[in-house]
């Protein structure tokens, strides 16, 4: 009986030793989140997406993010690596560029180019007749590991966000798998970046993020706000005026992760919480 026991406890001892050496991708850092408020005030609970009508997409899923095209269709970029559009009341449904990666973020610019935050490949152009680019895919001599929204500006600038420079979409086996390894660590790997196509220059305008998500401009080109998803809350950097180059929070504790950020009518935005 004591030689079995003794086993018993040498096994245990072992599976201790074992997981307290076991190699994890992530490093924790301990941080105190705000308390829940729940779904109460502004955030309580409402039947309103009852009314939605949900398109048959065929074949593809994991419409990431949607935008309106010159064209007056809807494009949406899939999970398998495609733009696809379709007609406004859901029908003929239609590849339209193959981008090699996985597209979260879309957004046009004035001339009909489609710009895409590619998760694995950076920051794509697409042309009107489905031709794909890369225009930025490193930083400082570094892969962008994890390009997740963007939004471009009238001037032609374009801001995105690199939604951990540390957990990589393509090597820790998708981006849900990199969003969950960083959300896990919250050892701030996000980042903001200016892009201008016309310079080629690439600027951080702000970092030190958990999980840096949606960005969108305001209607009035006045400043930008972008959702820090492992902290709850919603940034605005300004782009212009006397606090031009400053952010603050503008959305503190929201009850979910907020995700996507688009802009809607009369300069309200429309923020996804996952």
């Amino acid at each position: 009986m004591q030689n079995k026991l003794a086993v018993v406890v040498g096994l245990i001892a072992l599976l201790f030793l074992y997981l307290l050496f076991w190699p994890v991708p992530i490093d924790p850092v301990s941080w105190d989140a705000p308390v829940d408020a729940g779904l109460v005030d502004p955030f309580a609970s409402n039947d309103r997406l009852r009314r939605a009508e949900v398109f048959d997409l065929g074949s593809h899923a994991g419409p990431e993010d949607v935008a309106g095209g010159p064209d007056g269709l809807i494009y949406a970029a899939m999970a398998d690596g495609v733009i696809i559009r379709l007609r406004p009341d859901g029908n003929r449904v239609e590849v339209f560029a193959e981008t090699g990666g996985r597209p979260l973020g879309i957004e046009f610019d004035a001339d009909g180019n489609l710009f895409v935050a590619n998760a694995y490949l950076g920051v794509q152009k697409i042309t009107p007749d489905g031709s794909v680019q890369v225009l930025v895919d490193t930083y400082d001599g570094q892969r962008i590991e994890y390009a997740d929204d963007l939004a471009v500006a009238a001037n032609g600038k374009i801001y995105f966000s690199d939604a951990s420079s540390k957990f990589s979409a393509s090597k820790s086996g998708g981006s849900y798998e990199a969003s969950l390894l960083d959300i896990l660590e919250h050892g701030g790997h996000g980042r903001i970046f200016e892009f201008d196509p016309a310079t080629g220059n690439t600027i951080v305008i702000a970092d030190g993020l958990n999980f840096a998500n949606g960005v969108a401009i305001s209607d009035d080109q006045q400043y930008l706000l972008f959702n820090e998803t492992g902290h709850y809350r919603v940034w605005r950097y300004w782009l212009e005026g006397p606090r031009r180059g400053q952010r603050e929070v503008v959305i503190e504790n929201l009850p979910g992760f907020p995700d996507n950020v688009n802009n809607g009518l009369n300069g309200r935005f429309w923020i996804g919480l996952v």
